[in-house]
């Protein structure tokens, strides 16, 4: 907490946020990569957080937390899941507003990319357009924030609606911010890539998101391949090295070919989540808590699979680990 009122300190007498650089400077879609300016790909890679509402999430929305990400698992990036519907913003706006707010500058202070995630599972447009309007206007000027607009869409929703849904919200991220990247949901719970491929938004640094768990069929990463051969530039929000309920244990063979698939088309990847729980999603033990996140006795399975996997590839990043 201190160091949050540090940061706010801060902003007070210069007028600017404090923050370092992220690892690649502003970023841009170039065709169906995301890259630096100067058209060279890039890789996000990281965790994502768990969801704001929830008692095991936010816990871990602190500096600790974030720098243990940056030099312990060689993290350049997490996502933000805000919580709408349970105990999230459609009941507690200013309280979840606060929490992401407060997240996005402590990863701004650490020189992260960060993916603010609107973790919805139904439209809310009004509410949506309202909030990222919001935190477009406070964070648009830098260059380590992305704008997820919808988790997980409903399966009663074609690509037409979920197309009129993201241009309300990307019309009002564009009046505060022309040029950061917003990830785009697909059809079917972010699997039907391929058919966004066939109609794409008409905006520019648009990218599109799948989500991949190593229970889903083979079938899904092959409208990723259609996809990527349509020139779509996809974007692994959220993945899992085991099953998207929890259960069983870590898919080894699945995860690797996962991983080989999305290092070989310069996609960036998400694993879900940085939490404690039983869950063979949770990459740590129960009752860990943030002060922890750096030391490998409390990482489950999954955790250290994951943590592996990070360290084995570059993401441009510079720490000192103390």
């Amino acid at each position: 907490m201190k160091f949050l009122f540090l940061v706010i300190s801060c902003a007070t007498i210069v007028g600017a946020w404090y923050y370092q650089n992220p690892p690649y400077g502003p970023l841009k879609v170039t065709g169906k990569y995301i890259t630096k300016q100067d058209g060279t790909p890039v890789h996000l890679r990281g965790l994502s957080l768990y969801v704001s509402g929830n008692p095991q999430g936010y816990p871990f929305y602190t500096n600790e937390t974030m720098y243990k990400l940056k030099c312990y698992w060689n993290a350049n990036a997490i996502r933000v899941p805000m919580s709408i519907e349970n105990n999230g913003y459609l009941t507690n706006p200013d309280e979840e507003y606060a929490k992401i707010h407060n997240v996005v500058l402590i990863a701004l202070a650490n020189g992260l990319y960060v993916i603010v995630d609107w973790h919805a599972f139904a439209t809310h447009q009004a509410e949506a357009v309202k909030f990222f309007a919001n935190i477009s206007a406070t964070f648009g000027s830098y260059p380590h924030i992305l704008y997820e607009l919808y988790n997980e869409p409903s399966w009663d929703l074609d690509w037409t609606q979920l197309k009129s849904y993201h241009s309300a919200i990307i019309d009002a991220i564009r009046v505060n911010d022309p040029n950061n990247i917003i990830v785009a949901a697909t059809p079917r719970s972010d699997q039907d890539v391929d058919i966004a491929a066939a109609d794409p938004l008409n905006y520019t640094n648009i990218v599109y998101t799948m989500h991949y768990y190593t229970n889903l069929p083979d079938a899904n990463i092959q409208k990723a391949k259609t996809a990527i051969s349509l020139g779509l530039p996809v974007f692994i929000s959220e993945y899992g090295v085991c099953s998207a309920y929890g259960n069983g244990t870590v898919n080894y063979n699945a995860s690797k070919a996962f991983w080989d698939f999305t290092d070989q088309n310069n996609l960036s990847y998400f694993s879900w989540a940085l939490t404690d729980c039983d869950s063979c999603l949770c990459v740590l033990v129960n009752h860990a808590n943030s002060s922890q996140v750096g030391d490998k006795t409390y990482w489950t399975e999954s955790g250290a699979y994951i943590n592996k996997k990070l360290w084995g590839t570059d993401q441009g990043l510079i720490c000192s680990v103390g």
